[in-house]
């Protein structure tokens, strides 16, 4: 392939149209624009005439210009592979009776793990188990590039980790884009697909038994693997059953060889006793999920299961890699595997992954007693245990403290609960592409990392390239956290605040107070200090906006159904479960029977603002998990939010190339819940300003309100007159139509009026009583079945989304209250994994941790409070949810601080229903633990994601 230059390319991207017309590899920097819009024409035309089932293809960030490999890449890659498998064979088959080598010792596991695969190796030693060999399951290789240049130094290319843990793994993504290229192609062009679609697919499919029922079994991983599913059900007739793990039960059976059989609960049945026999599952268990299961369960799943289970809990392990590289020269000479040549080439093809514990650690960091500072910017520590570039530390970003903490971490080769198992690998220097994802969208200064797939140790083609310029190049991309808007316009690409110019920093912040001022006021208004509110927005992913809109419609769904079942269904018993005080029961009795009669006043329609929060958990990149529903006030900061991004799209600052997720649709959604013909009163307590709020900081929306409809909001301080009073002399009386409330508390005023209240208030009585009450999400839970199979509102997948991304709540007179309760007084229960959080406030106040708690007195008098579900006016109520571990970022916060390392916490807002936009992110340093609204000590942020018009 001589270009005519002395540097070959060993990968380059090309433009197939051109490739087709001249005959020759044509690299898309030098196509024309017509052969680029052709090959763009061409792909969306084959990629729309042969649908990936379960995809949406608007979904997908995924270029149109494939990367070109030299066919000797192909070659030394696919002889690596069989050195590879040889080598992973002979030591998961050592395992455990190779007594010197000892690996349970080097790379140990939990002890239920160590337990069921002792098992399975006895059991594959009499043959009522497959050996290893012939078992090896679904492979997905990672390996970064070392050079671009065919005549460069040996393959080119190093193994990073390898992918098990599921027997899915993306390959029939993989397998669809290789198809679509081969349509493409045809038959007489020069080039062709690294990949062949039903070598793929079929290979994915050998691994089960196609005449019996499939299901796919995960815990916490959230992926629906709807591709895989409808796949399957083209190729047999029968979609598989995604079930959690959880919900399988082992049940005596004189039938089966073990006594036992696996069922679960049979989907759309009422009855609770409805089983379905298990026969083979595909199982999406991350490591420490499998010391859940009992040993019975853990066994018998073990033989039903299509992705062994040496694959998921050996070589899916970062270590494991560590562990070849330990071995290759006694696989050479001891064991006889290995030729030399082939433990060169893998010796070459293998990232060096030094394992806690290990000689290796000691000699290279610790030679002299203490860890060496002076190699961290050479290193990065990755999670052993955790899969799509999650948990990765650079060690140039790691403080000297971080370093030195995370070295003493790993001289102890064990893991423990709760607590990151990291390997050590050298940060490898990646040549840099430039990257065309779009004929108008070019990604600069690119490091790709690429894959292959192997299936039953046989090698069956390339997966798909990343792309991406942050440090690490992961299955979601990124690697640019906190955006300096101005820096990245002038740029091109996306520059993370911390590394733009001060100047680039200064003109981004200009820009963005001129347009906070000029809708608040100036800083008097702001609810906050002005350097709280930084100027530099959170760079998202279309995926967790996607994945939050569907949460939100299947959220609006469930509650809609429980409040308008809140008193007609006897069965629920929703008040005994979740009590109000009596003044409030009464006003949603009286709401509930006026509805029937007047169905303009029912809740689904008439919703007001939510703002529910959301973390973003460590263990997951793209997640979050809600943690309560704000929805006592109809504003909710609702105007700040958009204002903070009308602020950051301005046009001076914001570059072409990303978009904001609000606009200015977002505070017109206000008249969603006003009529803006009529006149609105905003009915205050006194104690909403007294340590709540600054007294100006409704004077912004107010001033809106009135350009917007030339009338301008009242506000009526204090409970109204009831109908009996008599108004004084100089009084005069103007008519109220519509009403924003902003009451903390209603039980002085008459009947009558709160009645009035409930009918022309925009925040409805129902959301402001029930939805805000952080005791919803325990019910919700509770609810979620009887959601799917009773009352038949939700999907099993909307249901299972909504279990996955609420946070657990247990509330006051639950059976997990009781629960909980019997583990503190059997001695099973460790409060340092909860949080109790007073049921009916907001803005962060009054949340314990458990930690902070006496284990006797204050912690044991919060759960036998929790027994009963009743409310009192002079106690707290509180509901318990486990600590969610947050993800930690480093953010550049203002030029005062500077970079600090950071727990953020999302919002959103919802009115009427519809989902209508982001809020402001809130930042603190990790340290303080609550990011709540109530100190005004976090920085307020907005959000932007990559556009891909």
């Amino acid at each position: 392939m001589n270009m005519g230059s002395v540097y070959q390319p060993r990968h380059q991207q090309v433009c197939y149209s051109a490739i087709l017309d001249k005959k020759q590899p044509v690299p898309v920097s030098d196509a024309t624009e017509v052969d680029k819009k052709q090959d763009e024409v061409v792909y969306e035309k084959v990629d729309q005439s042969t649908p990936q089932l379960g995809i949406d293809p608007n979904q997908q960030d995924i270029s149109a210009f494939p990367m070109l490999s030299d066919k000797g890449f192909l070659a030394q890659l696919q002889e690596f592979h069989e050195a590879l498998v040889k080598a992973i064979v002979n030591i998961v088959e050592r395992w455990w009776d190779d007594s010197v080598s000892d690996f349970p010792s080097r790379m140990p596991l939990e002890p239920q793990a160590e337990e069921i695969l002792k098992w399975i190796h006895e059991r594959s030693k009499n043959n009522s188990i497959l050996a290893f060999a012939d078992c090896l399951g679904n492979w997905r290789p990672d390996f970064l590039l070392t050079h671009n240049d065919l005549s460069g130094p040996g393959a080119g290319f190093q193994i990073c980790e390898i992918n098990s843990r599921t027997p899915y793994n993306a390959i029939i993504h993989s397998a669809y884009k290789h198809g679509i290229m081969k349509q493409i192609l045809g038959s007489n062009a020069i080039v062709e697909p690294t990949g062949d679609f039903k070598t793929m697919a079929d290979g994915l499919f050998d691994h089960f038994d196609l005449d019996l029922p499939i299901h796919l079994v995960r815990g916490r991983d959230y992926l629906e693997r709807q591709e895989f599913a409808l796949l399957a059900e083209r190729k047999t007739g029968s979609r598989p059953r995604l079930v959690n793990v959880s919900d399988l039960q082992l049940k005596v059976d004189a039938s089966s060889s073990t006594g036992l059989a696996l069922y679960c609960k049979k989907p759309g049945a009422e009855d609770e006793q409805a089983l379905e026999k298990v026969y083979q599952v595909a199982l999406a268990l991350f490591p420490e999920e499998y010391s859940l299961l009992s040993l019975d369960m853990l066994r018998h799943l073990a033989r039903i299961s299509v992705n062994d289970f040496r694959t998921n809990l050996l070589v899916n392990d970062q270590r494991f890699l560590g562990i070849i590289l330990q071995e290759l020269d006694d696989l050479v000479k001891k064991h006889k595997v290995l030729t030399p040549d082939q433990a060169r080439i893998l010796q070459e093809g293998i990232v060096p992954t030094i394992l806690p514990g290990s000689p290796e650690l000691k000699k290279i960091f610790f030679n002299q007693g203490n860890p060496k500072v002076t190699l961290k910017d050479d290193f990065m520590l990755k999670a052993a245990r955790a899969s799509r570039g999650n948990g990765h530390l650079i060690g140039e970003e790691l403080s000297t403290e971080e370093w030195e903490a995370a070295l003493r971490g790993m001289q102890s080769p064990n893991i423990h609960t709760n607590q990151t198992s990291y390997v050590l690998q050298p940060y490898v220097r990646q040549p840099k592409f430039n990257i065309l994802a779009d004929r108008n969208r070019t990604v600069r200064q690119s490091q790709v990392v690429g894959t292959y797939y192997a299936v039953n140790g046989r090698f069956v083609g390339l997966g798909p390239w990343r792309t991406g310029n942050g440090k690490i190049c992961n299955v979601y991309g990124g690697g640019c956290v906190l955006v300096c808007l101005s820096a990245s316009k002038r740029a091109g690409r996306l520059v993370s605040a911390s590394d733009a110019s001060s100047e680039d920093r200064q003109r981004a912040e200009e820009a963005y107070y001129s347009m906070l001022y000029q809708y608040t006021g100036g800083p008097v208004n702001l609810m906050y200090e002005p350097r709280f509110f930084t100027p530099h927005p959170i760079l998202i992913s279309d995926q967790f906006l996607a994945e939050l809109k569907r949460f939100h419609e299947a959220l609006a769904i469930a509650l809609n159904n429980i409040v308008r079942r809140w008193f007609t269904d006897k069965d629920a018993a929703f008040p005994t479960r979740m009590p109000l005080m009596p003044h409030e029961e009464h006003l949603l009795q009286w709401l509930s029977d006026h509805c029937e009669a007047h169905p303009k006043h029912a809740y689904e329609g008439r919703q007001g603002n939510w703002r529910p929060d959301l973390l973003i958990p460590a263990d997951e990149q793209d997640g979050f998990k809600i943690c309560e529903i704000n929805g006592r006030f109809f504003s909710l900061s609702l105007d700040l939010g958009s204002t903070i991004h009308k602020a950051i799209a301005s046009k001076e600052t914001k570059p072409g190339f990303v978009d904001v997720p609000a606009n200015d649709h977002m505070i017109e959604a206000f008249f969603e819940m006003f009529n803006p013909d009529l006149p609105i009163h905003l009915v205050q307590s006194p104690v909403f300003f007294a340590g709540q709020f600054k007294p100006g900081i409704m004077q912004p929306f107010l001033a809106w309100v009135e350009k917007r409809t030339g009338m301008r909001p009242r506000s009526c301080i204090g409970p109204p007159s009831s109908p009996s009073s008599s108004p004084k002399k100089e009084e005069t009386l103007e008519l109220i139509h519509q009403v924003g409330l902003q009451l903390l508390d209603f039980s002085a005023l008459s009947p009558e009026i709160v009645r009035h209240l409930a009918l022309s208030g925009a925040n409805d009585a129902r959301t402001r009583l029930l939805v805000h009450d952080k005791r919803i999400l325990g019910i919700l839970h509770q609810e979620l079945d009887g959601l799917v199979t009773k009352h038949r509102v939700l999907t099993e997948e909307q249901a299972n989304l909504l279990r996955r991304r609420i946070v657990p709540t247990i509330i006051p007179g639950s059976p997990e209250a009781k629960q909980l309760l019997d583990l503190h007084r059997e001695g099973k229960l460790s409060k340092d994994d909860f949080i109790i959080k007073p049921a009916r406030d907001a803005r962060g106040q009054g949340i314990k941790f458990g930690d902070e708690l006496s284990e006797s007195s204050e912690w044991g008098e919060i759960l036998a409070g929790l027994q009963a579900p009743a409310l009192s006016s002079d106690k707290t109520t509180y509901v318990i949810q486990p600590i969610i571990k947050q993800t930690e970022e480093d953010l550049f916060l203002d030029e005062k601080v500077g970079v600090q390392r950071c727990q953020r916490v999302g919002t959103y807002y919802s009115v009427n229903g519809s989902f209508v936009g982001l809020g402001a992110w809130r930042a603190i340093v990790a340290s303080e633990r609550v990011c709540n609204m109530a100190t005004g000590k976090a920085w307020k942020m907005g959000s932007v994601f990559v556009s891909h018009e």
